[in-house]
């Protein structure tokens, strides 16, 4: 049992929009559990996981705060996909002003780095900067 525990614990941290901080933990649980029949209690006391906290997990595994955050996150990938160049700030002005909904700035930061959202960034046409081989002061005196 302890190698199969061990073996599921070497999971990486997830990314999640939640607050519960085990869910490894839980999920590797439940895995043991349902697929090997293994003892809930000792899985947990082995993980360092209270009985109760797991199975509360299990009887409500998204909080009201994580399910308000991925309805947040659909608006969110809605509004970069119109416009992708607008980043986290301009797109929780958008929210506030266009859609009436408050968040911090934070918030809609940590929403757009699980989406992996990022703005596209513009470049000037007539930049000076040039490639090694031919620098602008070769290109200026010639």
């Amino acid at each position: 049992m302890e190698i199969a525990l061990l073996k599921s614990k070497g999971i990486r941290k997830k990314r999640s929009l939640g607050q519960v901080r085990k869910i490894v933990a839980y999920e590797a649980i439940k895995e043991l559990h349902e697929e090997k029949g293994y003892a809930i209690l000792p899985i947990c006391k082995i993980m360092n996981v209270t009985r109760s906290a797991y199975l509360r997990w299990i009887k409500h595994p998204y909080s009201e705060r994580t399910l308000e955050n991925m309805s947040l996150a659909k608006v969110i990938r809605g509004i970069h996909d119109e416009l992708p160049e607008k980043g986290y700030r301009s797109i929780n002005d958008i929210l506030n002003r266009e859609h009436d909904i408050h968040v911090n700035d934070k918030r809609v930061l940590h929403i757009c780095q699980y989406e992996r959202i990022q703005s596209t960034i513009k470049h000037s046409a007539n930049s000076i900067t040039k490639r090694a081989d031919r620098p602008y002061t070769l290109l200026k005196t010639s």
